[in-house]
């Protein structure tokens, strides 16, 4: 069966004649290996980045998919993925504008971006660490949703949902009553989404 996490795709804003990505995840929840028959993205200034042909039983692979503005303003797609587990249709968007120069950009990062790491170790059991960077608007918290959910999109366990300081944050993720298999854990941030896969072994 066809899963695909998020249910989605939004872009932060991206400077016209960039390029920014983000990541999804095809999941394969059958008991056989799915085949992708053919994948698209309505507008082209959205693609696919490396779409799989197959993907294993009871497993997911991760798709980057990039947004590449030639003008300013707001854009929307709808993206199709057929195989023959199912077929999974959603909506991509993205918002593009006139960048300040190449000068601006190490400041942007530093100060003014989420960032959610990838958990260590992974894979786990029972315990791994999650690290993510919420940051420095002028001294202020920002709202931060961090939760794990399951191979089949259900929320398993919420491990943040409040306002933080600016800084480097950590949180320590036990599924002492969880079963072996994938995970994801998501962060959700004031506009910013950002998911990563974490593996369980039991």
């Amino acid at each position: 069966m066809l899963n695909v996490y998020p249910k989605g795709a939004s872009f932060d804003t991206v400077f016209v004649n960039g390029t920014g990505f983000v990541s999804m995840w095809i999941v394969n929840t059958g008991k056989k290996v799915l085949t992708i028959a053919n994948s698209s993205i309505s507008n082209s200034v959205f693609k696919f980045e490396n779409m799989p042909i197959q993907i294993a039983a009871n497993s997911a692979v991760e798709v980057l998919v990039s947004f590449k503005p030639t003008a300013t303003g707001s854009f929307q797609g709808l993206m199709d993925i057929n195989s023959d587990g199912g077929s999974y249709q959603a909506v991509v968007k993205g918002v593009s504008d006139i960048g300040t120069g190449v000068e601006d950009e190490p400041a942007v990062i530093q100060n003014n971006s989420f960032n959610l790491k990838q958990n260590y170790p992974n894979p786990f059991n029972p315990e791994t660490r999650i690290g993510f960077t919420v940051p420095n608007r002028n001294g202020a918290s920002s709202y931060v949703k961090l939760a794990v959910f399951d191979i089949t999109g259900k929320e398993v366990e919420v491990l943040v949902n409040s306002a933080l300081p600016p800084g480097e944050h950590f949180v320590n993720f036990t599924a002492n009553n969880l079963p072996g298999g994938v995970y994801f854990c998501r962060m959700e941030a004031e506009g910013y989404t950002s998911t990563r896969k974490l593996v369980l072994l039991k």
